[in-house]
């Protein structure tokens, strides 16, 4: 079975998952843009799933014209990723840089492991 997400992206060290998927797979939101971020679920162990949707993934990734919104849409991860864990996003500007550019870097596939370094003081 394939899987419906184009990659995904774990922070062991926070219990964070960042799932990036194709935008045609965002059902009951109106879709008003070439890209989409929400919260997937929060559950009682603190377990966190973020879902980053982009139109046209597979291509997207790829092309130097989508990068303003592939960053915009992990900008507005990273911020559901710090709201949840209590994060200062002003504080913590460095591990906050680390996180947008491991996603970034994962997604477009510059990364073979998606598996995040825990060398952030976050």
């Amino acid at each position: 079975m394939k899987s419906i997400y184009f990659k995904e992206v774990e922070f062991a060290h926070l219990r964070v998952k960042v799932k990036f998927c194709d935008l045609s797979k965002l059902k009951g939101v109106p879709i008003q843009g070439s890209g989409y971020t929400t919260l997937l679920s929060h559950d009682e162990l603190a377990n966190l799933e973020v879902g980053v949707f982009i139109q046209d993934i597979e291509t997207s990734v790829k092309s130097l014209e989508c990068m303003p919104t592939l960053f915009h849409e992990i900008t507005h991860a990273v911020q559901y990723i710090c709201e949840q864990r209590g994060i200062d996003m002003e504080l913590e500007k460095e591990s906050v840089a680390y996180m947008v550019h491991y996603l970034g870097e994962t997604v477009m596939g510059l990364r073979d492991k998606a598996k995040a370094p825990s060398n952030t003081n976050i």
